[in-house]
């Protein structure tokens, strides 16, 4: 009888991802049905037997066949959220297995009943914990036939092998549907480590290319301040030469260091639509878009790509959407661009962080506006308005800088 515990870690990677939360309800809907058949098997049994035993224990088998099912019900419960049963949860159940045994005496439907209950116990419990309840179920049948009944030793054994090959059949299930669960779990878990991997390797790179750029620079702007200083008493002439080598070497050191973010920070709004759509597919979640950039003037679209970046950002951290959307459109002479999802966490709105108040200040700086709100019963909007060109005099190219916070 196998425990194992699953991979919890994996588990909480992949907590907010819509395929582990449908993957769960499918594996626990379906031990947990397996686990009412115990109810259902005593039902059948006592209107199958009929006056064969009395009514009492009758009664008794059908009262105490749902606290039997609820335990078991709750070791799988335990199994799937990666646990084993523990020992007061295990024992009980045994007790309230005998006692149903007594109840319903030896029927086949007695056999089916331990047999359910066997195999939700095997998958929560470890195979010491099964031993002595597993050898009481095997030896039940013949104590039963041997000391209180007229023996039909055939019939004893077709309800032990009855029994026991319903037990392994159930079993067999129960662990086919815990293994599929584990493997939903870690691969959910391994596409997120793959997103964190690869912004891990974009920072490496980006660091690489500072050093790269600015090392260099850098020295011999040291190198030649450090003569500068020597020189300043001594030979001033030479002195100012020096400073001024190291004023165009700071310059020429920050043009290129504009140069590279520049293009670290140019976003464009058809590779953030796509790169939206890739996180949202391999997370399970469903994306569509209404418009398309060409429907964006050029002026606008790099703004507009920023708030599909941060609403993107805010639908795969701060929710659990399960559909998302982007709108792009021209409305009396702006531009409508809307982020809106189904999976809105929490009873408030959210809060205005770094990243939506940078975008906020981005959008007023060109005439534009930007709202986020709740929308609906569980959805979230980003909403931004841009004029279709950008003021005269301001600051409109948004391939300049990046929002505040924007990567937060």
């Amino acid at each position: 009888m196998a425990s194992g515990s699953g991979v919890p870690g994996a588990r909480g990677d992949a907590v907010d991802d819509p395929r582990w939360r449908t993957a769960w309800w499918i594996v626990f809907g379906a031990l947990a049905f397996l686990a009412l058949a115990i109810a259902v098997f005593s039902l059948q049994t006592v209107l199958v037997v009929g006056d064969s035993i009395a009514l009492w224990r009758r009664v008794a088998a059908v009262v105490l066949s749902v606290p039997l099912a609820a335990l078991s019900i709750r070791m799988v419960w335990r199994r799937v959220n990666g646990a084993t049963s523990t020992k007061a949860l295990f024992w009980a159940s045994v007790l309230l297995l005998a006692a149903e045994a007594a109840a319903l005496d030896m029927w086949v439907g007695t056999a089916m009943v331990a047999g359910t209950w066997w195999s939700a116990a095997g998958v929560a419990n470890s195979a010491a914990r099964m031993a002595a309840p597993t050898a009481a179920l095997l030896a039940a049948p013949w104590v039963r036939a041997a000391f209180f009944d007229e023996a039909d030793w055939g019939l004893v054994a077709l309800l032990v092998v009855v029994g026991a090959a319903w037990a392994v059949l159930m079993y067999l299930g129960h662990v086919g549907l815990l293994f599929l669960w584990d493997l939903a779990g870690a691969a959910a878990a391994g596409t997120r480590a793959r997103a964190r991997l690869a912004v891990s390797e974009e920072r490496l790179r980006f660091a690489r290319d500072m050093h790269d750029l600015l090392g260099h620079r850098l020295t011999g702007i040291a190198v030649g301040s450090e003569l500068a200083a020597r020189l300043a008493e001594r030979a001033p002439d030479q002195a100012a030469d020096q400073m001024r080598q190291v004023q165009a070497a700071t310059r020429e050191a920050l043009r290129e260091m504009h140069g590279a973010v520049s293009g670290y920070r140019e976003v464009e709004l058809a590779r953030e639509l796509d790169g939206l759509r890739a996180v949202l597919d391999s997370t399970g979640a469903r994306f569509t878009v209404e418009g398309s950039p060409e429907d964006v003037p050029e002026e606008a679209r790099p703004l507009a790509a920023w708030v599909v970046r941060e609403g993107g950002t805010n639908v795969v951290r701060h929710s659990r959407a399960e559909h998302c959307g982007v709108v792009l459109r021209r409305e009396e002479g702006r531009v409508v661009v809307e982020v809106h999802n189904d999976g809105a966490e929490g009873d408030a709105a959210p809060g205005r962080g770094n990243g939506l108040t940078g975008l906020a200040e981005r959008v007023a700086a060109v005439g534009g506006t930007l709202e986020a709100r709740r929308s609906g019963r569980d959805g979230f909007l980003l909403r931004a308005a841009l004029p279709a060109g950008p003021p005269a005099g301001r600051d409109g190219g948004a391939r300049e800088r990046a929002p505040k916070g924007a990567d937060t």
